[in-house]
């Protein structure tokens, strides 16, 4: 189930940008971040990247998503949420 879906949204003040799901049994939580999702959010915040990083991304797109991906991944585990790919 989506954490979204748990909460009461008339309470809401903002919506995180990766989605957060929890397990109905054990209460765990997972993430999910698809390498497309995450280009639409870096593309649409550029702002947020040096212009180094900005050139990295222009020269290799894929190697620097994985490399965000890798990044991301480190972040959630030092919250003990794991990563999930949700398909379609």
């Amino acid at each position: 189930m989506r954490e979204l879906d748990s909460e009461d949204m008339s309470k809401l003040g903002s919506v995180p940008v990766v989605p957060i799901f929890v397990c109905t049994k054990c209460k765990r939580k997972f993430y999910s971040l698809t390498d497309s999702y995450l280009e639409k959010l870096v593309e649409g915040k550029k702002q947020l990247f040096s212009d180094s990083e900005l050139g990295e991304l222009e020269l290799n797109k894929g190697k620097f998503i994985d490399e965000l991906q890798e990044y991301i991944i480190r972040i959630f585990a030092s919250k003990r949420i794991t990563r999930i790919v949700v398909k379609r």
